[in-house]
């Protein structure tokens, strides 16, 4: 999961970059025009991919209904909300608006999400070959749920892009640790063949923080000012690392069912 994680930061880190160059270059269309060009080059390249065909296998909805049940899957994409409302909400949301009340450019607002993304793809190699070994499942959540947070609460209050280039990168750097360890933990107290439904039910929760985050963000905005929604999803981000931290809500010492 951590590998898969950051190959893909890796391609958000590619797109932010050569997105705001070219953005700055040749005009605001011309990114779109970029981006479908790599799109039809991936098109291209999937037809490369090398699949075992097996017989197609009927949707069972007792596993379905198995792992819409478990209590612990259920408690890891709660986690799974609260850390993609803290992202959309910053990186893909409300960021670059405190950015440009900064006076960055359209290329530094690139530089700035590339800033975010680049720690995220060693932290997400990392999370699962190193930190989880040397620290455990839960400091490594708590941690990276609670920097994730303070990083989101800081940005009204700082005054220079610099510094918000460095905020940012320790909150990507928190991100990438999260969500593969989120992702490995949802599927661990599984066996194999029942694993791909809870991924499916976890990645399907989570979602829902996605556009929740922003539009959340957005009402507290728009009435009480731009900061304030800062500070209240960085509190949601806090409440994420008190959870995480707390071992009736999140029990990880389980044996994994084989039944």
């Amino acid at each position: 999961m951590g590998f898969l994680n950051a190959a893909n930061n890796v391609g958000q880190v590619a797109a932010m970059l050569l997105g705001g160059y070219v953005a700055q270059q040749f005009g605001l269309g011309a990114p779109f025009l970029l981006g479908g060009l790599v799109g039809v080059a991936g098109i291209m390249l999937s037809f490369s991919v090398r699949e075992t065909r097996a017989l197609p296998k009927p949707v069972n909805t007792a596993i379905l209904v198995e792992a819409l049940r478990d209590d612990n899957l259920l408690r890891l994409s709660g986690l799974g909300i609260i850390l993609q409302v803290v992202t959309f909400v910053t990186v893909f949301g409300f960021l670059p608006l405190a950015a440009q009340a900064l006076g960055a450019s359209v290329f530094e607002l690139g530089l700035l999400t590339t800033a975010t993304m680049i720690p995220s793809i060693f932290s997400a190699v990392l999370s699962g070959t190193f930190f989880i070994k040397r620290f455990g499942e839960r400091a490594t959540l708590v941690t990276g749920l609670l920097l994730t947070a303070v990083t989101c609460i800081s940005i009204p209050f700082i005054n220079s892009l610099p510094l918000l280039y460095v905020s940012q990168g320790i909150g990507g750097f928190a991100r990438g640790l999260v969500l593969p360890l989120l992702m490995g933990l949802s599927i661990k107290n599984f066996p194999d063949d029942k694993r791909s439904t809870a991924m499916s039910v976890f990645q399907a929760i989570y979602g829902l923080g996605m556009f929740a985050g922003p539009v959340l963000a957005g009402i507290l905005s728009n009435a009480f000012g731009l900061a304030t929604g800062f500070v209240a999803i960085g509190l949601i981000g806090l409440s994420g690392a008190g959870l995480a931290g707390w071992n009736r809500y999140l029990p990880l010492k389980r044996r994994v069912s084989q039944t």
